[in-house]
């Protein structure tokens, strides 16, 4: 048995983050949408919450990365996972140049 990493509590605080910024923006949008306009300094503060989709993306992918790095056979499934997420990625790319 391999003995367990430490965690890293800021990095879950950060994804926490990320994912409430990108529901303040959805938020925004359904109000601007639904009941009227919101005030300009909270429209413009959250209308980058969409930047909180990457943000949480790359950190989760960080920390699935550091809770393996070690583990027998981590590497052996690199291959077929990465070319299962580019796939799906570049083939509706390249039907459309």
């Amino acid at each position: 048995m391999t003995k367990a990493k430490p965690q890293i509590h800021s990095l879950q605080v950060f994804r926490g983050l990320a994912a409430l910024a990108v529901v303040a923006h959805h938020a925004v949008l359904s109000t601007e949408a639904f009941i009227g306009k919101v005030p300009d300094v909270l429209a413009q503060v959250l209308s980058m919450g969409y930047l909180g989709v990457d943000f949480f993306f790359v950190l989760s992918g960080f920390i699935i990365m550091y809770a393996h790095m070690g583990d027998e056979g981590a590497l052996s499934l690199l291959p077929a996972t990465a070319s299962s997420g580019w796939c799906g990625y570049f083939q509706p790319t390249c039907q459309f140049q």
